[in-house]
């Protein structure tokens, strides 16, 4: 599975795109993703990003927008499934196994829960009804 991701690399939302990595990294399903650097210097990403195989950075020269930026990144998906995802979305553990376990049983599209982080440090868990 391919998450997308499109960034901007904004100072104050790099450790919300750290954290979506880590919570990636604890996913119980292989995955790779794309992340869109909409207009942002490559060399802002931070070093567990840059270090990790499973992240390919598309480098977009000037900004589109996260529309754009999605779409942009969605040609360069090597694999069957794709997420998009925010940069300062979160998975639970088993978000990405499931979410493919339910596609596979051929609902054909599905959605999952994702939490996003709060200017305040908080977190709001968006639940797909």
């Amino acid at each position: 599975m391919t998450v997308v991701i499109a960034t901007q690399l904004r100072p104050e939302r790099l450790p919300y795109l750290e954290e979506m990595h880590a919570s990636l990294a604890r996913q119980t399903v292989p995955w790779e993703a794309v992340l869109v650097l909409d207009g942002a210097d490559p060399q802002l990403l931070p070093r567990s990003l840059a270090a990790d195989p499973r992240i390919r950075p598309l480098v977009l020269p000037r900004p589109v927008g996260a529309a754009c930026a999605r779409n942009l990144g969605l040609t360069q998906v090597r694999t069957e499934f794709v997420n998009w995802a925010d940069d300062d979305d979160l998975f639970p553990d088993w978000s990405l196994g499931l979410r493919l376990e339910a596609f596979t049983d051929r609902l054909g599209w599905v959605a999952g829960y994702s939490e996003d982080w709060l200017p305040d440090g908080t977190t709001r868990l968006w639940k797909c009804p």
